[in-house]
């Protein structure tokens, strides 16, 4: 952004040269790029950083900061307006329809201005910034934005019909014609000030030609407002349309700013087009006063890792304008800081530290060696652990997903109140269905089976992921979430999909060791997962998802309604899981050996058992019948065909041996082998198939 070396003289008339000028400001606060010489001036290249664009995108906040880094004072242009004894009564009145979206609103009424042409000295500083003076009242606006980086609009009072300003928020496709004549089409919710018949401005964006100020212009309003920046940022990107006045209150302007701009540009107008300002104009402030923060002094030299004295810490918090007070606190010094209105940035103690070494030099803060204990690297277990479910999964025939963690108000319909009560929402939200974090994986794996299904007829998917709910008085944001594992099936309308999904389920659940897994009732079950998930499942076509009498998940289907508003049609099935109580609750003991020297050798084994046996009872047969020499069994295939074997399945099973004494050979393993058949065929339902 360019700005004007003369212009800022005029705030600190003995600056120094604009080459050290921009040299400091390089050093201690924004990058300085080229010095433009134009006429008797020079325009400086200024690459404010987007944390300070609200107050140093005007001369009266960039020369603040000047003045800050240089120990000086500035001279700061008196703005004082008479008011008449009249009132504003016959001027139009303010309704405001949606509060939550402005945060600051103010008026002011001048009647009987003398609209001309500008000086030439305005003229010239317009143009210094690109700007094209128009006249007097249009360029004393501009030049409040200029100075004090606060957009404000001036209506012509006459032309707004009906007896009140109304704030609102646009229907769809409601027209706008703005002051160059160009028709818009606004979306639905485009924050608007309006009169009873049309718009008369888009919002902190653009002004209407309906309420133009032009030659005739008797009586005007003047408006100077705070809007919520981030819908201001939404309507200009849908219409494309970027305004200077959009990107600074895109930026975040403090609502400080609408006041101080109210009044600056009121004192212009005075000046430069006459006028009676009218007394008791509306306003509506909606907007917290900042806390102060409180700084201890021991916490400044530990962050920075230097003390610097407490009178010149004093002195640079002084010079950037806050308001201090010291306090004692169990032997501890704190300053008691109240940031000036217009520091948007200077919220917490680490903010104000960084303000302190900025302006003390961080080149006189000299580098120390860190000293610390050093630990070495490693995988945490907790993270080999998800890593193996996800492998676990995969093999299983899932494919993994990662889901939004946002969902809309429409999604959370189907819970109970309960649970809503805990639901977190985002105070930024930009889109209506990413207005909460979810409180479950379920409702947003529905919609991507909803999506998948448009390409397949089966899907099996999972996503193992953090979920959101309000607790009390959590310490940090960390306990506002937790792990969750979601599996995940849709077919079609004879697909079995609960069945289909439980027997995947138990592959996986195996495959990780965990054979102790239990599924109960859903029914009048206390648990709070049971009762956060109840909602979406079906009563009747629901399990408790257990290990050792401890519930982990939920297995079942969701009710047809669900299915119905995600657009699901066929079988579906869910299994929500809580990851930390499986890996604790459900997690195998773990077995040390030693670690043979001689060498292994291999068999595999498979057999045909009903449908209905555990591949765990199959497997503690072998292992009872091999002996000590069964070093490890693996189960490494399911296979099922109802052609080949009706009411049957086939288990394969890889099996190693080994001694610690010695070598064995392959004569004794088959002899292990023979008992190990023998010991299986005791079962006349089993048959087994080397």
């Amino acid at each position: 952004m360019l700005f004007s070396y003369n212009w800022l003289k005029e705030y600190i008339p003995n600056l120094p040269s604009p080459e050290k000028l921009a040299e400091i400001l390089t050093l201690k606060a924004f990058e300085t790029g080229k010095i433009e010489k134009k006429g008797n001036d020079f325009l400086l290249e200024i690459d404010i950083l987007p944390n300070r664009a609200p107050d140093c995108w005007g001369y009266l906040g960039l020369s603040r900061e000047i003045a800050s880094l240089l120990n000086k004072k500035i001279n700061e242009t008196v703005v004082k307006t008479k008011e008449s004894d009249e009132g504003a009564e016959n001027f139009p009145g303010l309704e405001i329809q949606n509060k939550k979206n402005f945060n600051a609103y103010y008026l002011k009424m001048i009647k009987g201005v003398k609209v001309k042409s500008s000086p030439l000295w305005l003229k010239n500083k317009l143009a210094l910034r690109g700007i094209n003076s128009i006249n007097n009242i249009v360029d004393a606006a501009n030049l409040t934005m200029l100075e004090i980086g606060q957009p404000t609009h001036v209506f012509d009072c006459d032309k707004i019909s009906g007896k009140k300003i109304i704030l609102r928020q646009a229907k769809q496709g409601e027209k706008f014609v703005s002051l160059e004549n160009k028709a818009y089409s606004l979306p639905r919710g485009t924050l608007v000030i309006a009169d009873e018949k049309d718009i008369l401005a888009l919002a902190g964006i653009k002004g209407g030609k309906k309420a133009e100020v032009g030659e005739k212009t008797k009586n005007i309003v003047v408006e100077s407002a705070n809007f919520s920046s981030s819908l201001i940022l939404k309507t200009g990107k849908e219409l494309n349309l970027i305004t200077d006045s959009s990107r600074r209150f895109g930026a975040g302007l403090s609502p400080y700013f609408a006041k101080l701009g109210l009044g600056f540009c009121a004192f212009w107008i005075e000046k430069l087009a006459g006028g009676e300002i009218l007394k008791n104009a509306p306003k509506f402030e909606n907007f917290a006063e900042k806390l102060p923060v409180l700084l201890p002094f021991s916490k400044i030299e530990n962050i920075l890792g230097k003390k610097i004295s407490e009178k010149e810490i004093l002195k640079i918090l002084k010079s950037v304008y806050c308001e201090i007070k010291i306090i004692k606190k169990t032997n501890e010094k704190i300053i008691v800081v109240a940031p000036p209105l217009w520091r948007e940035d200077l919220k917490i103690q680490e903010d104000l530290i960084e303000e302190i070494a900025r302006i003390h030099g961080l080149e006189k803060i000299k580098p120390l060696p860190l000293v610390s204990e050093i630990k070495l690297g490693g995988t945490e277990e907790k993270n080999v652990a998800r890593e193996q479910i996800k492998d676990s999964a995969l093999k299983a025939g899932f494919n993994e997903v990662y889901l939004y963690s946002f969902v809309g108000e429409k999604d959370l319909n189907f819970l109970n109140s309960q649970t809503l009560k805990k639901v977190i929402e985002v105070k930024n939200f930009f889109r209506p269905e990413f207005r909460y974090l979810r409180p479950n994986l379920s409702v947003s794996l529905l919609k991507g089976l909803s999506e998948a299904k448009k390409y397949s007829p089966n899907v099996r998917l999972f996503e193992l992921s953090p979920v959101f709910s309000k607790t009390e008085k959590p310490k940090d944001t960390g306990e506002l979430q937790e792990d969750r594992l979601i599996f995940g099936f849709a077919g079609g309308e004879k697909d079995g999909a609960f069945f289909e999904l439980k027997k995947r389920l138990s592959a996986v659940f195996e495959s990780l060791g965990l054979f102790k897994i239990e599924y109960s009732d859903l029914l009048n079950a206390e648990c709070e997962l049971a009762k956060d998930l109840g909602g979406i499942f079906h009563p009747f076509r629901t399990a408790l998802i257990k290990s050792k009498n401890e519930v982990v998940g939920v297995i079942g289907e969701p009710k047809e309604e669900i299915k119905k508003y995600f657009e699901l049609n066929g079988e579906v099935a869910l299994a929500e899981i809580e990851i930390e109580k499986l890996l604790t609750v459900g997690a195998p003991a773990k077995e040390y050996r030693q670690i043979s020297k001689y060498p292994a050798l291999y068999r595999d084994i498979a057999l045909l058992v009903p449908k209905k046996t555990k591949a765990t009872n199959v497997q503690n047969l072998i292992k009872t019948a091999g002996g000590e020499l069964l070093a490890d069994i693996d189960l490494f295939d399911i296979y099922e065909n109802e052609k080949v074997f009706a009411e049957k399945k086939n288990l394969a099973f890889h099996l190693i041996f080994q001694s610690k004494d010695k070598t064995l050979s392959d004569k004794e393993v088959d002899e292990i082998m023979k008992k190990i058949v023998k010991q299986l065929e005791t079962n006349p339902e089993f048959e087994t198939r080397r």
